[in-house]
Order: structure tokens, then C-alpha cells, then sequence
């Protein structure tokens, strides 16, 4: 759970709510910490609990959401990045056999990245236009 100010009320169901840092949470027991420049962090959270701007509120966020997010930026493409490798290499090998099967391996693979990253970023720009998908949820007013 962390700790937050209401900033700004959202149709009426959501807030931005600013979380701080120096309060005890997740960030203190990290060893990258100080990895953020600022001192906090804004969020968008659902609010059924009707906290009003200038409230300080206690916001969580579901762990599957931080796992999913992983799972999307680094496992997928580094698992694709093999499959290209190991299906350039066949393919090398068995269908191109003028160029070294290495150097196909090695295109494939990088070019599968790329392009799973691109795809992802696209992916992820056109989810955050979406105002309904917020993950935090403001649990109670303190």
C-alpha cells in the first residue's frame, strides 16, 4: 500500500492521486530507490471511496499488474528474440546456404526485437488513451 494526496478528481470515479516516496513504501526496501529523480510519483486509481482533492488516501495496486507489465516488456521479447534466433538459424541451414547461417541467426534475432519492442510501444501508447483501464484503486481515506 502507499501512501498519497488526492490531486485531481476524474469524472467523478477516479482521482490522480500524488504518491510520496519519503513515506514508507515499497521504494524504501528497494535496493534502486533512488533510481527516480523526484521524490513521487502520479497515478490515476479508481475511487469508491469518494475522497475529495486535498484528502490523504492509501493506494494500492494489484502485484499481478507489476508482473504483467514485466512479463510484456522483458520476457516476451527476449523468449522471441531466441524463437528468431533458432528459426534463423534452421532456416539458414537449410534453405539459405550462401550466406553463413550465423549471420541469418543473428538478423532474425535482432530484427525480432526491434520489432517487438516497437510493437509493444505502440501497443502500450494506444492502452494508456484508454481512461478506463487504471489499475490503482484508492482503498481508504486516512
Amino acid at each position: 500500500m502507499e501512501i498519497g494526496i488526492v490531486k485531481e478528481i476524474i469524472d467523478g470515479v477516479a482521482a490522480k492521486v500524488i504518491i510520496l516516496k519519503n513515506h514508507q513504501s515499497n521504494c524504501e526496501s528497494c535496493c534502486s530507490s533512488s533510481c527516480s529523480a523526484s521524490p513521487e510519483m502520479e497515478v490515476e486509481a479508481l475511487n469508491p471511496v469518494g475522497a475529495e482533492v486535498g484528502h490523504k488516501v492509501e493506494v494500492s495496486m494489484k502485484p499481478y499488474t507489476y508482473l504483467k507489465g514485466v512479463l510484456i516488456v522483458y520476457a516476451l521479447p527476449v523468449l522471441l528474440f531466441f524463437l528468431a534466433a533458432i528459426l534463423g538459424k534452421y532456416i539458414g541451414d537449410v534453405y539459405i546456404k550462401e550466406i553463413n547461417p550465423d549471420l541469418i541467426s543473428a538478423g532474425a534475432a535482432f530484427s525480432t526485437l526491434i520489432i517487438t519492442y516497437v510493437i509493444i510501444k505502440i501497443w502500450s501508447m494506444k492502452i494508456s488513451k484508454k481512461k478506463k483501464r487504471r489499475y490503482a484503486v484508492i482503498e481508504k481515506i486516512i
